[in-house]
Parts: C-alpha cells; sequence; structure tokens
C-alpha cells in the first residue's frame, strides 16, 4: 500500500474517530496505545462530570480539529481548556502563565510538591507560548498534527493532575 493511501486511509479513521489506526498493515485499536489509554480516555471520562463543561467543550474541539487535521486549532482550543481547567480550580488571570501563578499562590496546587509545581508552571508556559506561536490565534497555520497531539496530551496529563491535586491541596492547608 502507498504511504499516500495509508496516510488517507487514518486521516478518515481519525477524522470519522474510529478508535483503529492501520500501523504496518495491521488495525490497531487506541487502546493498545499508551497516551490515549493513560491520559486521553481519562481526561475525556473526568471532563464529563458536572462542572467541567467548559473545559470539556475546548478538550473536545481540541481532539475534533486533531481529526481533521487543523494543528493549529486544535493547540489553541487545548490551551482553552487548560485555562478553563485552572479558572475551574479557583485560578485567576487571563494566560496561562498568570493562571499558574496564582493556583500556586492560592493552594490549589500543595506547596509540598515543589517539582510537581515546578513542572505544571513549566508546561504551562509552554504551552502558553506553543499556542502563541503555532496556534491559530495569531494566523499561523504551521502546527504538525504531531505538535498538536503533543500539545493535546501534555494538556490532558495536567487537567487530570489538577483534578486529582485538589483535595491534597487542601489536606496540605
Amino acid at each position: 500500500m502507498s504511504e499516500e493511501l495509508l496516510s488517507e486511509l487514518n486521516r478518515v479513521l481519525a477524522e470519522d474517530r474510529v478508535a483503529f489506526e492501520l500501523v504496518d498493515g495491521e488495525m490497531v485499536p487506541f487502546a493498545s496505545r499508551e497516551l490515549h489509554v493513560e491520559v486521553t480516555q481519562p481526561a475525556l471520562r473526568l471532563l464529563a462530570t458536572a462542572g467541567w463543561e467548559r473545559v470539556e467543550t475546548s478538550y473536545q474541539n481540541a481532539l475534533s480539529e486533531l481529526a481533521r487535521g487543523e494543528g493549529a486549532n486544535a493547540i489553541t482550543d487545548a490551551g482553552t481548556a487548560l485555562q478553563e481547567a485552572l479558572i475551574l480550580r479557583g485560578a485567576e488571570g487571563n494566560q496561562i502563565g498568570d493562571l499558574t501563578t496564582s493556583a500556586k499562590h492560592r493552594g490549589i496546587i500543595a506547596a509540598h510538591d515543589a517539582p510537581l509545581l515546578q513542572t505544571i508552571d513549566k508546561a504551562c508556559r509552554w504551552v502558553s507560548a506553543d499556542r502563541s506561536n503555532t496556534g491559530d490565534a495569531h494566523n499561523s497555520s504551521s502546527a504538525s498534527r504531531d505538535d498538536a497531539w503533543f500539545t493535546v496530551h501534555i494538556v490532558g496529563a495536567i487537567i487530570l493532575r489538577l483534578s486529582s491535586q485538589a483535595l491534597r491541596a487542601e489536606d496540605a492547608r
């Protein structure tokens, strides 16, 4: 099978959100993919709960944009999902970096998790910078599908951590 035909077949499967991809002549279920199983699926389950509607809308939009091959739009929507998650947890600000700083000061993430705080802060700032540099918010269309998946996975992991960290932060006060 030609690379062009393989690429088109996998694009159609992704666009229709079929949970399989053709890899080396074999149909591979997404369930066998680590990031999908450990980040994307749990994030979607979390976002289906009450109160997370705005986060879910943005995260679902990112996945839909990915399915259509719109990497820049997916990055922008993933960044918006992260902003919404930080706001939902009580952070204040207009940008991911400001929201992250606010989340630290408000105890949304426990102080004893300093290495985690630094990692989340750097990841949030990276997502913000990536969104500004390659997202559609600044009329850029250079974001690849791989760039977008990377961003969506990072954001999903941070959202999951924010959701589970909230109780630990309250216990640390």
